[in-house]
């Protein structure tokens, strides 16, 4: 796990949807697909609401351009932009193994 500053640990949680995508990430055991994650974060976000699937594509392509590459650079997840999965990091033993 990365150890981030406090300025760091604020921009990263001043948003509500990377604090979302942290908390579904918590939740899990595994990882978890842009697809699935974005239908997640949309759903959390607009609780009472209808959701239509141009909300879940805006969700999914914010995701991809902007949150998540955030994420994954600064250690808090593992972001593999090319098969669009979201995992937990490995810890550095795990990484060597």
């Amino acid at each position: 796990m990365a150890t981030l500053d406090e300025s760091e640990r604020y921009r990263i949680l001043s948003d509500e949807r990377r604090r979302l995508v942290l908390e579904i990430l918590a939740e899990r055991t595994t990882g978890i697909g842009l697809d699935d994650l974005a239908q997640a974060v949309t759903t959390r976000q607009t609780t009472g609401t209808d959701v239509g699937p141009g909300t879940v594509d805006r969700v999914r392509i914010a995701l991809h351009h902007k949150h998540l590459p955030m994420l994954d650079e600064s250690g808090v997840l593992s972001y593999e932009s090319e098969v669009r999965q979201v995992e937990q990091p490995r810890v550095a033993s795990e990484r060597h193994a």
